[in-house]
């Protein structure tokens, strides 16, 4: 905590962003066999609470997969084995997304929340951190992000994707283009994960032309417009 504080005291950071807030560790989720999902934030508070503290805001990465959604619980990276597989129900793995935005705004405050930022996972081009296909991830990534978007509403919103190369390297311009809904920052760099300080930001909100059809979240038609080419967003 103090190296956050002299962070934010004397060099001007201004937010902490960390892995694995879905971690079994932190119970938020659990599912047993039979039953219906249970959520709870209690764990996500206090950490919250903490960075709070420091006069930092947070970037929630939303990750690694909770074991009772994930289709392989053995694959894991790091000491804490954090699970990198997709999750078993895609619905899922939205509503906990959505559920937990829900959470922080009613806690802290649309007025705070709304200058947090949000990632979906860390470095999906990287079989280390994820099992999943390429277009795996970018249902992840919707599910996720239409999720916390529709919680967040009418507010600043801010969701990366992990990492913006994922999309350049294998074509996926529809990553980038997630959205063009007016005041809704989607921020990437093409070097490494994405974080707030880089200089992109792309506007998002609904899925753009080309996206795969299958991948679309439930409720969330196809749009009839095309995508801005590439090269024109900023």
């Amino acid at each position: 905590a103090e190296a956050y504080r002299l962070a934010h005291d004397e060099i001007g950071a201004r937010r902490v962003r960390a892995h694995a807030i879905f971690h079994d560790d932190v119970h938020v989720f659990t599912w047993p066999e039979g039953g219906e999902p249970t959520y709870d934030f209690t764990g996500v508070d206090d950490l919250v609470d903490r960075v709070l503290a420091t006069g930092l805001a947070p970037v929630l990465e939303l990750g690694f997969m909770p074991r009772d959604l994930a289709t392989d619980v053995d694959a894991t990276c790091f000491e804490y084995k954090g699970i990198v597989s997709p999750p078993k129900d895609w619905s899922v793995w939205g509503e906990l997304n959505g559920r937990l935005a829900a959470h922080l705004v009613e806690r802290y405050g649309i007025d705070v929340v709304a200058h947090w930022g949000f990632e979906v996972w860390n470095e999906p081009n990287l079989e280390v951190f994820w099992t999943g296909s390429k277009h795996d991830y970018l249902r992840l990534y919707a599910e996720a992000a239409t999720a916390v978007v529709a919680r967040l509403d009418g507010s600043r919103r801010e969701i990366y994707s992990s990492p913006v190369r994922l999309a350049l390297r294998d074509g996926f311009r529809c990553l980038l283009q997630l959205a063009r809904e007016p005041g809704v920052a989607h921020g990437d760099e093409a070097g490494g994960p994405a974080r707030p300080a880089s200089g992109a930001r792309l506007t998002v909100g609904v899925p753009p032309a080309g996206w795969p059809a299958e991948l679309l979240p439930a409720g969330i038609p196809a749009p009839a417009v095309a995508a801005a080419p590439l090269a024109s967003v900023t």
